[in-house]
């Protein structure tokens, strides 16, 4: 019943007997955190590798987006959109632009005012991850919801 989370946990921080200990809070599924200043991961918003247009799966999670948005009428956010950081960096912030604005294309075809929905794409300039695994490169391939006014 807890609201999926996922952490990077960085060895360095381990003590000396090699344990990294952090506090976690945890949020029930059906709290919802609309602070302004809140970052949301949308870890299930997946697109093809170097292209813009949303999978199907993503809907799920993006009408729960728009559910949110429905239900605070007041409510401004930005999606930011960030890719791995391979290859070339302005083809990575074309894309990261290019799907930031599909998913607000998405939410505004649900009707949810264009005004309430700012973008920002950050390409592939901050990583969560500097691994060169697929995980890591999955995983920095992303968009975040920042809410700003609510």
């Amino acid at each position: 019943g807890f609201t999926p989370a996922k952490y990077m946990i960085d060895p360095a921080e381990a003590n000396e007997n090699r344990k990294v200990v952090k506090d976690i809070e945890l949020a029930m599924g059906d709290i919802k955190k609309h602070e302004v200043g809140h970052v949301m991961r949308l870890d299930n918003v997946i697109f093809p590798v170097g292209r813009s247009k949303i999978n199907e799966e993503s809907y799920q999670e993006l009408n729960v987006v728009v559910d949110m948005m429905q239900e605070n009428p007041t409510m401004v956010i930005q999606l930011e959109g960030h890719t791995d950081y391979q290859g070339d960096p302005k083809e990575n912030l074309k894309l990261s632009k290019e799907r930031v604005e599909a998913v607000r294309k998405y939410i505004t075809s649900k009707e949810v005012a264009r005004n309430r929905i700012k973008t920002k794409a950050f390409g592939g300039t901050m990583p969560l991850s500097r691994d060169n695994t697929p995980e890591a490169h999955r995983l920095n391939r992303r968009v975040e919801l920042r809410i700003l006014e609510n």
